[in-house]
């Protein structure tokens, strides 16, 4: 019997006792528990409503503000100057800002000017009264005139709920129940927006809490609902009438359930004299109650009782069957990868899938083992190959300082004074059979010992010269070589550490790239040296990221100027440091780990390999190479990095 069937069956047997258990368990359901949960969710939802309520009277408050230190309108409470009202105060401005009612008023001074609307002829001083400057109430139709009487256009009474803060600097905001809807308004007096300067009035904003108002605040909200006014001048439903002493004396929404699907949850809010005026209904799915009580409460305890049966039963089942087998099969995994041995077999006598998945196992060991070995030597060519690349492309920097020697011993040969000693010969033999009278008598021949002393000085600093180009184009030669052997025994041999100078290395380096680019006039080179001990590493090595590293930075700099080097060997930490910086084209952050990416360059000629085998070779002598720059144009600095383990150690003096 297969595995899949077993499990089958024990699950059926389960399932069985999971349902019986399940159904008698959904007898028992604990609904006040999600109707009490429900009318959380219902206070929450209704709160929400007037917490989105009281969002829109402090953007009203902070509009109010804004509006009231505003220098200009400071200065047009008294100047009333037209041109302000055209430029800031007109109708589709106003609805931009979200602004339905904008009075703007005058201290008590009993001076009274003309509104928009107000009969100017009909105003008279009255001490106390604030005066309207300017005013404007516009609903979402802009042809509906609106009139209120709590916003008398001509002047307002010291027992206004909005008046009082001209004279006494007290910010009012809130909600005003008017014989049109309710509005969001808040005042606050007009002063200078740097606070200096006594009131000049003050300035009331309001913002009309309509359909429109209302919609958008239930789209923030995700609750949908109406307000009505109760404040006895507008109609509201006859079921409400019952429902208004219950709303306006309980401080929790009252609920009331309209049917299986809905929940009826009304609250009061107070408005600007702290009355609850305005009666907020919402409809509120009974989501929890209609499909929660059910589901979850007998989820829960169906899931904590059969599940805790079907664990039992499943573990006691299953440690036999599956997690025995299991066992041991992980505990051969483990010593394998401990022990790397994939010639071990587990050897499961069994006839069910475990028993075929410890089969496949060790012959998937033995298809590893040969991938393994296949592997390495790929991995091996591969390495070969890639140092064979970088090899090759240091023989050729170091093939370009070869030529450039060569055609140097060349031209030095072709401009030796050999003609200056041909004349010479001749002259001598012309006046062999008297010789001796001839450099004492002849004004010719007294020249003659002047001149073969200046002609074999010359002769003596050309053959000098001479002998210093062949000396670096042996030089040259010589690493060609070491290249080429380092190439040769890399697939056999380790590598060849011996005590190195690293200042002298620098300079090698330096020297070889300057004969691989030819010598720059131009170029500046510092040189800050600390003076440190030799240190262990393949020189040869070391000498071809160097040369790698200083003619990369001097192909860098073509087209720069100034040109200039500078090479620094010091000791930080634990770590022998030497840098090549160069005030060329410079990186950018991504371009200073990139540029060792293989196949990655720069230049519009390069390849990508020399950087790469560097940081690779740096790797090889236990040292680390990095780059880095503040940034394009600003040059670059090459760090490469020796642990201080590698110095050498002197031996010890001979008694």
């Amino acid at each position: 019997m297969s595995l899949r069937t077993k499990i089958a069956l024990v699950l059926l047997g389960v399932i069985g006792v999971f349902a019986l258990a399940n159904y008698r368990i959904q007898q028992t359901v604990f609904f006040e528990r999600f109707e009490q949960l429900e009318q959380g969710l219902a206070e929450t939802d209704i709160n929400r409503v007037k917490a989105a309520i009281r969002e829109e009277v402090d953007d009203v408050r902070s509009m109010a503000r804004g509006w009231a230190e505003w220098d200009a309108l400071y200065n047009y409470v008294d100047t009333t100057d037209p041109a302000f009202v055209l430029d800031n105060l007109s109708g589709s401005r106003l609805a931009g800002q979200g602004i339905d009612l904008l009075f703007i008023l005058g201290k008590s001074d009993g001076e009274i000017l003309a509104s928009e609307g107000s009969d100017q002829g009909a105003l008279r001083s009255l001490q106390g009264y604030l005066p309207v400057r300017w005013s404007r109430i516009q609903g979402a139709d802009p042809d509906e005139k609106i009139e209120l009487p709590l916003f008398p256009r001509d002047y307002f009474a010291p027992g206004h709920p909005l008046a009082t803060t001209a004279t006494d600097g007290v910010l009012r905001s809130g909600v005003l129940m008017t014989d049109y809807r309710p509005i969001i308004v808040a005042s606050h007096p007009i002063r200078r927006s740097q606070g200096d300067g006594e009131p000049r009035g003050a300035v009331i904003l309001g913002r009309f809490l309509d359909e429109d108002l209302a919609g958008t605040l239930s789209e923030q909200t995700g609750v949908s609902f109406t307000a009505y006014q109760a404040d006895g001048r507008h109609e509201i439903p006859e079921f409400l009438n019952d429902l208004l002493p219950a709303i306006a004396s309980s401080t929790k929404p009252v609920m009331i359930p309209d049917s299986d699907e809905r929940l009826d949850v009304y609250g009061a809010f107070n408005d600007i004299r702290e009355r609850p005026e305005i009666i907020l209904h919402a409809r509120i799915p009974r989501d929890v109650s209609a499909t929660g009580a059910v589901a979850l409460s007998s989820g829960l305890l169906s899931t904590i009782t059969a599940g805790a049966v079907l664990l039992l039963v499943l573990l006691a089942l299953m440690r036999h069957i599956v997690l025995g087998p299991l066992v041991k099969l992980t505990k051969h995994t483990q010593w394998i990868g401990s022990n790397e041995d994939f010639r071990a077999k587990i050897q499961m006598d069994r006839k069910d899938e475990i028993g075929a998945l410890a089969t496949e196992f060790d012959r998937m060991m033995d298809q590893l083992e040969e991938a393994r070995a296949a592997y390495v030597a790929t991995a091996r060519s591969a390495g070969m190959s890639q140092v064979a690349t970088g090899i090759l492309h240091n023989v050729g920097n170091v093939l370009s300082s070869v030529n450039v020697a060569a055609e140097l011993v060349n031209q030095k040969l072709t401009d030796m004074s050999v003609g200056d000693l041909e004349k010479l010969t001749a002259v001598i033999e012309q006046h062999a059979d008297d010789l001796a009278g001839f450099i004492q008598q002849d004004a010719r021949g007294k020249h003659l010992q002047p001149f073969l002393s200046a002609l074999s000085s010359e002769l003596m600093a050309q053959r000098n010269a001479a002998l210093e180009e062949v000396a670096g184009l042996s030089r040259g030669v010589e690493h060609i070589c070491e290249l080429v052997k380092s190439q040769q025994s890399y697939a056999v041999t380790s590598q060849l550490k011996e005590p190195t100078n690293l200042a002298q290395l620098i300079d090698d380096a330096a020297r070889i790239s300057e004969q691989a680019l030819f010598k720059d006039p131009d170029l500046t080179i510092d040189r800050e040296y600390e003076d440190l001990p030799d240190i262990e590493v393949d020189r040869h090595k070391v000498l071809e990221i160097l040369v790698n590293l200083i003619t990369n930075a001097r192909q860098a700099m073509e087209g720069y100027s100034p040109r200039h080097l500078t090479f620094r060997l010091f000791r930080r930490e634990d770590k022998v440091c030497i840098q090549v910086q160069d005030s060329g084209k410079g990186l950018t952050q991504e371009q200073q780990t990139q540029v060792f990416h293989a196949g990655y360059t720069t230049k519009t000629t390069g390849m990508g390999y020399g950087l790469h085998s560097s940081a690779n070779a740096a790797t090889e002598v236990k040292g680390k190479l990095t780059a880095s720059s503040e940034g394009p144009g600003q040059g670059a600095t090459f760090t490469l990095e020796f642990p201080a383990s590698l110095v050498s150690t002197p031996a010890p003096a001979k008694q």
